[in-house]
């Protein structure tokens, strides 16, 4: 089965491991204990159904924004997962898919890039991220923390403000119970 041929539904996740150096960059800062080490280095909320080369999903870059998951993956060497939460409800799917969406626009947060490395440095201690106090700057992994937490009242084994790509995957891939693989962790290829 090609990458074209999946279909994604509005609320399944999607996970990125890029080949650039920042990716390779993220990635080391979430190697630590109990991490479960660096497999990820973003996350996002796909929003629409469909095949994947026609849906459009939502995810923090130099801003929130909403795209077509195609068009910002299938290209270059990053590689791409997704999953489904099985316990959603159409409705729920729909309201996570909306909660996404509600950040579309908002300023990425530099800043907690900043105090995630300093946090790293405590071995994952959530520490200088609780004192920034920058929750209205989001970052990838809080986009998809909060849509699901205020869209579904699920969480990620962490609090939302806490998250990270990579406490996101491995939680998800630790409750297949919960979360059903639709795409393995591979390139985008028609």
């Amino acid at each position: 089965m090609s990458s074209s041929d999946v279909y994604a539904n509005a609320g399944d996740i999607f996970f990125v491991r890029g080949a650039s150096l920042l990716s390779r960059a993220i990635r080391f800062t979430e190697r630590h204990i109990g991490s479960g080490g660096g497999a990820v280095n973003h996350v996002g909320v796909i929003v629409t159904d469909g095949l994947v080369q026609n849906v459009t999903e939502v995810e923090a870059l130099s801003h929130v924004r909403i795209a077509t998951l195609w068009r910002s993956y299938a290209s270059g060497g990053d590689r791409v997962a997704i999953y489904r939460d099985t316990r959603l409800t159409p409705t729920l799917r729909a309201s996570v898919a909306t909660r996404a969406r509600q950040y579309v626009g908002d300023t990425y947060g530099y800043g907690k890039i900043i105090l995630h490395f300093l946090d790293w440095c405590l071995f994952g201690a959530y520490v200088f991220r609780r004192l920034g106090g920058m929750d209205r700057y989001p970052i990838c992994s809080w986009v998809v923390a909060f849509a699901y937490f205020r869209g579904a009242s699920i969480t990620f084994g962490t609090p939302p403000a806490e998250a990270s790509p990579n406490t996101i995957y491995a939680h998800v891939v630790a409750h297949p119970e919960w979360f059903m693989r639709v795409r393995e962790l591979e390139a985008l290829t028609p």
